[in-house]
């Protein structure tokens, strides 16, 4: 499991810490028991289906682990990941899914996402054994189709 909070050094990955109240207003809170306004297949992402849902305060700088040829997706975090392995275990991304899908992880991307936008917070579940979670993860729903959202840049993932 992971053992630091906060800035960690390289290799480790800080705990879940709930980051809700800096990102902005905190306008609902939901589980898997009072479900909110997501779908049960995002919702089910988060441990117990626990998330808040955020109003950024201001536009803000989100990470996410992916594909060189596609910087979006709708998985963040508010640090870059380090490595694909430590984006697999923390943030629970299998290789295959068990419909088949796969999730290949080659580049970070950093996007900067504008205020205002709802943004869903909580504790990445488990997956597997090793696909663990347990950190915090970001959803933002369809930022590509989103005004004022950039990619501020990427580089390759170790």
């Amino acid at each position: 499991m992971n053992q630091c909070v906060g800035d960690c050094p390289p290799g480790k990955s800080p705990k879940y810490t709930d980051n809700s109240s800096k990102l902005g207003e905190i306008e609902g809170e939901y589980s898997a028991i009072n479900p909110g306004p997501l779908d049960d297949g995002i919702a089910g992402t988060f441990s117990g289906g626990r998330y808040k849902v955020v109003s950024l305060k201001e536009d803000t700088i989100l990470y996410r682990a992916g594909t060189e040829s596609n910087p979006y997706g709708q998985f963040f975090s508010v640090e870059p990941p380090i490595s694909e392995i430590q984006t697999r275990i923390d943030k629970a991304v299998l290789p295959v899914w068990p419909g088949g899908g796969k999730s290949p992880i080659d580049t970070v991307f950093e996007l900067k996402i504008p205020a205002g936008t709802k943004v869903y917070v909580g504790e990445v579940g488990s997956q597997s054994k090793a696909f663990i979670g347990g950190t915090e993860q970001i959803v933002v729903l369809q930022p590509w189709a989103l005004e004022g959202v950039e990619v501020m840049g990427s580089k390759a993932l170790k």
